[in-house]
């Protein structure tokens, strides 16, 4: 069975430190659900901040797929009120760009919107809103292992999406408890918004301190960068992003690849600053 799950940010906005495509045509779109259904890759991973990504996708039938979205993040100026009625519009306004499929999950986008005074009002109105519409779970996306430990304590979880790739491992010694709990594990950032594929020589010289690493990594890295994923038995999919059916192709195929064993704790980054695109101070 094949791990990987298909994100489409791509589809709806520029994404990404490597992108030099832009966004997504949607005949190339249909080439790529297209592909992905043929080859096992069932979940479709999307957002409302995601541009238009809900409403291309509410263009095609995805009979078959299981499509997770996540909500708007909480505006800081607005009272408790105020927020709750911006989350019930964002999430009809959702369900009515992807009326034609059936979704699977809702994620929180932002964790600190369930670590906030009206956390649990916002928790119920995702509960409500998954008995109304039918969905299979709630959950959450997650920056970092502090807020999830915080968050799992506080609520029902029974989704989480969090980053993991070679450089950033910080989650690997919580996937064994996670899984205990029930949790169904998605990972993205499996490439590091492509940083990982770059030539170390074009990186950005703000990752100078992590270029021995990069170049470090084995060739092929794709294949090196999905082995180290899909071979932790706690994870359930690997979310990946694409921009063309030429990539979606090369990551299905170096998926399946064998590569040598590595001791893949040896390219570990701890630096924050590198392994964390929010935090990026790129010019």
């Amino acid at each position: 069975m094949i791990k990987l799950g298909l994100g489409t940010v791509q589809f709806g906005c520029n994404y990404g430190i490597s992108n030099t495509n832009g966004q997504v045509k949607p005949e190339e779109v249909l080439r790529i659900l297209d592909f992905a259904k043929s080859n096992g890759i069932k979940y479709l991973d999307t957002a409302s901040v995601y541009g238009n990504s809900e409403e291309v996708l509410g263009n095609f039938d995805l009979n078959g797929f299981r499509i997770i979205t996540k909500t708007v993040r909480a505006d800081k100026n607005l009272e408790i009120c105020e927020n709750i009625k911006l989350f019930k519009t964002a999430l009809e306004e959702s369900k009515r760009k992807l009326s034609k499929n059936e979704l699977y999950g809702l994620l929180f986008h932002e964790a600190n919107d369930l670590l906030s005074c009206y956390g649990k009002n916002l928790w119920e109105l995702a509960t409500d809103f998954k008995h109304k519409e039918g969905l299979s779970k709630i959950g959450v996306s997650v920056y970092n292992p502090e807020e999830l430990m915080q968050i799992i304590r506080l609520y029902p979880i029974e989704i989480v999406q969090l980053p993991l790739n070679i450089l950033d491992q910080r989650f690997v010694p919580l996937l064994k408890d996670l899984k205990r709990q029930g949790i169904e594990i998605h990972t993205r950032s499996a490439f590091l918004q492509g940083l990982l594929l770059m030539e170390p020589e074009k990186v950005n010289s703000y990752f100078s301190s992590i270029v021995p690493v990069l170049k470090s990594i084995p060739a092929p890295k794709i294949a090196y960068a999905l082995n180290f994923i899909k071979n932790l038995p706690e994870i359930d999919r690997i979310i990946v992003g694409c921009t063309s059916l030429q990539e979606i192709q090369e990551i299905v195929n170096m998926y399946f690849i064998n590569v040598r064993e590595v001791e893949y704790s040896k390219f570990k980054v701890d630096d924050i600053r590198m392994i964390n695109p929010s935090l990026w101070e790129i010019k």
